[in-house]
């Protein structure tokens, strides 16, 4: 318990970074990745890599393990930045979500895009529940969508603030849910009610 600094990684990327995760095993570090480091907005991005990959990076060494394509239509997506990385309690699959794009679900040992949700734009955080059996995310327009992890089948959309969604966290029952709004609220919710 030094509190000293293990290791940096430094991301080749649009903005700020936003999103990773640690694997549940404590294995790996998940991060956003572009394949071609970019010289610029200038360019025109022209030499992003494939938008939605994303890199594993070694817990002990910080050494970088390999970068998985997620090929999400670069030219409609380019310069989109990720805003969030989850893994499920199993570590069998984990979501990516974009700012004013699109959730994509992966296997994690495959390292492969599973699904990909066109529909669920403007999404700033997505969570699995600690059971794994749901998902929430909340996104710009307040609202939160709740659905079924196995079957992605919406149980319920929220109404739930009136602006941008910045985080939303179940409780460890995965009974409640919570939201946290640029608002300046934050709201729990019965899952099972949507109340």
């Amino acid at each position: 318990k030094t509190g000293a600094e293990l290791f940096t990684v430094t991301l080749q990327s649009y903005g700020y970074i936003n999103a990773f995760t640690i694997s549940p095993d404590g294995q790996y570090l998940v991060t956003p990745a572009l394949e071609i480091n970019h010289t610029g907005p200038a360019d025109g991005g022209s030499n992003l890599g494939p938008v939605g990959s994303i890199a594993f990076w070694d817990m002990s060494s910080g050494e970088l393990v390999e970068i998985k394509k997620g090929d999400l239509n670069g030219n409609e997506y380019a310069g989109l930045q990720m805003v969030d990385i989850a893994y499920s309690p199993d570590g069998t699959q984990f979501v990516s979500s974009f700012f004013e794009g699109p959730i994509s679900i992966w296997d994690s040992n495959e390292g492969t895009i599973i699904e990909t949700w066109d529909g669920l734009y403007e999404t700033v955080d997505t969570i699995y529940s600690p059971d794994g059996t749901l998902m929430a995310s909340g996104n710009k327009r307040g609202e939160i969508t709740i659905w079924d992890a196995s079957s992605r089948e919406v149980l319920a959309t929220l109404d739930a603030h009136t602006d941008e969604i910045r985080t939303v966290a179940f409780s460890p029952d995965s009974k409640i849910l919570a939201s946290g709004s640029k608002d300046m609220s934050v709201k729990l919710w019965n899952v099972a009610t949507g109340e």
